[in-house]
Formats: C-alpha cells, structure tokens, sequence
C-alpha cells in the first residue's frame, strides 16, 4: 500500500475545518510517529511486507467480550464517532501490548468486531436529514479523525508483518465509504456559504486543495491494486469490489484533468496483461467510474 490514501485523510479533515469553521475538536493523534507521518513526501512510496501467496500472521486478536472488557464498544450496534475515538484509545493500547491482537478481518475471535469498526451504518448518523447539518458535519469530521488514526495503527502492524493485507484493505475500502458521506455533506454545505462572507474565497481555495486531496486518494487506490507482491489476488479483487459504489462518487469530485487522468489509468490497467485475474472487477470499477464522470460532464 502506497503512502498516498493515508497522507490525503488528516489533509482532507484540516480542509473541512477551514470549509467549517467551529465544527469539531481536532482529529485525535497516535501520540508517535507511525511510518506515515507527515515527515515522509506525500509521493515516496512505502514496502508492504511481501503477502501474495503467503501465510496470513498469526491471529492472536481477542474475543469481542475480551474487547468489551477493555473498553471497546459493543461490536451488536452502530458507532457513533465518540464510540470510534473510543475505540482508537483502546486499539492503540492493546497495539502497543500486541499489535497482533488486533481485531482481524474474518477472524474466529474477532471478526464480528472487525466488521462494526468498518460497518457502513455507522455513519447513519451523518446521513440523518432531519439533523442540522453542523452537528452532522461535526460528527462526520470527529469520525473521520478516529477512523483515520485507527486505520494508520494498523498499517504500522502491517508493515510489522502484525496484521494482514487484507486487514489494511478491508480499511481502506471504508475509508472510501467515509470520504464519500463526508464530501456529500461538503456538498450540502458550500450553498449556505453567502458569497460575501469574508472568508468566502478562503474556503473556496481550500474546497480546491480539497479535490486535489481526492484525486491523490484515487490515485493511491489505483496503485495498491497493482502490487501484486504486496497483496493477494483475492484480497485485491475484493478492494476493488468493495470500493465500486464509493470510487465513483470520489472522481466525480475531481477537477477537469484528474478525472480524466483516473478514468484513463483505469483504461490501461483493464488492458495490463498483469492485471487480469482483477479485470472482471476492473471493468465494473471502470465502467462506474465513467458513468459518474458522464453525469458530471
């Protein structure tokens, strides 16, 4: 997995604090430097552990009542984004006990739990219409704070070998689902910015490096589908799938020459003769993607 979809998160939290001023406390920190902090260029790549064909590590994670225990919220109902700061407190702990003792995607022990810390109704909340839309935005940004730091904990066991590619993925596709709520929530907000409000050109600079943000993201998502060294096939093809609904809404986002740019990397990839165990899955990516960039155009 590249540095690129993880540099972009923090950014892309910060930029809905300049949009939205007032409407949330800062994203919380890991308290070290992981090894994709913000001193490493946001384009050098990073070595995942070589996964494809290998042995997944070992699975040492808890059981969801050993979880509980910890303090953990219970995995039976949504996360709210308290509960998902939470759960970065508790995670970091038991990460620097054992990072294998993580919950793991599929796991006997802690699958169940694994899937709520992605589940895709946790971010309902944010959904609400018939909430303001500040308190909306508010939890939208506290959650994408907590998710964003629980997601590079993970990526340091990975590269520890702690924790598998799978792991990583499985976050990496919710990610997307994340951006996405939260985009449409900046969508929903921009028309009540009044034109000569003083910080009007302000925010509308930083809604700009916001969709560089994106398309850095994008950018990074196509990458990690090509290490094939670094994941399995399977594992990849299910990101690919995983990210089908999310992908698209993203690029649609994206200035003029980056969508252009991701739909043509997308063409080139499904004609890589390196790449056709995951084309089937590629077409359909591709083929949302362009129908997103036609609805924009």
């Amino acid at each position: 997995m590249k540095l690129l979809l993880f540099r972009f998160l923090p950014a892309f939290t910060l930029l809905l604090f300049a949009l939205t001023p007032g409407c949330g406390p800062n994203p919380p920190s890991t308290g070290r430097q992981p090894a994709l902090g913000p001193s490493v260029s946001p384009t050098e790549p990073i070595s995942p552990p070589t996964q494809n064909g290998s042995v997944a590590p070992e699975d040492r994670s808890l059981t969801a009542d050993e979880y509980i225990r910890l303090g953990l919220p219970a995995d039976d109902r949504p996360w709210s984004s308290p509960d998902m700061l939470k759960a970065f407190q508790v995670l970091t702990g038991v990460s620097k006990k054992d990072a294998r003792q993580l919950p793991r995607h599929a796991s006997s022990n802690s699958g169940k739990l694994f899937a709520r810390l992605i589940a895709d109704d946790n971010l309902d909340f944010c959904r609400n219409p018939t909430l303001p839309l500040s308190t909306r935005l508010a939890a939208g940004v506290e959650y994408m704070g907590a998710f964003n730091s629980i997601t590079k904990l993970y990526f340091a066991a990975f590269l520890e070998k702690k924790v598998d590619g799978a792991d990583v993925l499985e976050l990496s596709a919710a990610t997307f689902r994340v951006v996405t709520v939260l985009g449409a929530l900046v969508d929903e907000f921009l028309p009540t910015i009044p034109k000569d409000d003083p910080s009007y050109a302000t925010r509308m600079a930083g809604l700009q490096k916001m969709k560089q943000g994106y398309a850095i993201s994008c950018n990074g998502a196509l990458i990690t589908l090509t290490e094939r060294g670094a994941y399995r096939t399977t594992d990849r093809i299910r990101f690919a799938e995983s990210i089908c609904n999310s992908f698209p809404a993203i690029v649609s986002r994206l200035l003029p020459g980056s969508r252009a740019e991701i739909v043509l990397k997308l063409d080139e990839m499904n004609a890589d003769p390196r790449l056709k165990e995951l084309q089937p899955s590629l077409g359909k990516l591709r083929d949302a993607v362009k129908k997103a960039v036609d609805d924009v155009k």
